[in-house]
């Protein structure tokens, strides 16, 4: 799917994170968007579908570990990158064990982030893909227990109706 598909949702209260981001995102022919804080973010989320959003850890009001659990909840095919200059190892792994697919410090974002980005969005498309086929099974395990169902119940009126029959009283023809 070409880049200009994909919608991507920049969350950061820093307007020159957000212009850095939206820019370099912008020039390898991403959709971008931005959002000044979480708020802002979800009232995007509830109007319109997003692909990966890319969220600051430390802004005004909510908080982007707040807001993630909220997208991870109600937007589960979004993949979500923390852009945040908060070095912590602990709460990099810790965000990732929560379903986060990344964490970059800004100060890498140069040297990281389109290929990261890349990388959320063919991990964002597997996810959606497995998911979809995970659907078509359920609906189909369950066509066929209701056909199994059907069948079952075919059988037992065909197997009375040859009980009922060969358990008749001979008529007398005499």
């Amino acid at each position: 799917m070409p880049h200009n598909a994909r919608q991507i949702l920049i969350v950061d209260d820093n307007q020159d994170i957000r212009s850095l981001l939206k820019l370099t995102l912008v020039n390898q022919g991403y959709v971008c968007h931005a959002a000044d804080g979480a708020e802002a973010a979800l009232k995007f989320f509830s109007e319109r579908s997003v692909d990966l959003a890319l969220i600051d850890i430390v802004m005004a009001g909510m908080t982007g570990l707040s807001l993630f659990k909220q997208i991870r909840d109600n937007y589960p095919e979004t993949a979500i990158i923390f852009v945040t200059s908060i070095d912590d190892m602990e709460l990099a792994l810790d965000t990732v064990k929560q379903g986060a697919y990344d964490y970059i410090i800004k100060s890498a974002i140069p040297d990281r982030l389109v290929e990261t980005v890349e990388q959320a969005i063919s991990w964002r498309d597997a996810n959606v893909e497995r998911n979809r086929r995970l659907g078509d099974l359920q609906i189909l395990s369950e066509n066929q227990v209701v056909t199994l169902s059907h069948n079952s119940q075919q059988y037992n009126i065909s197997n009375q109706t040859v009980r009922r029959t060969h358990c008749r009283a001979p008529e007398d023809t005499t």
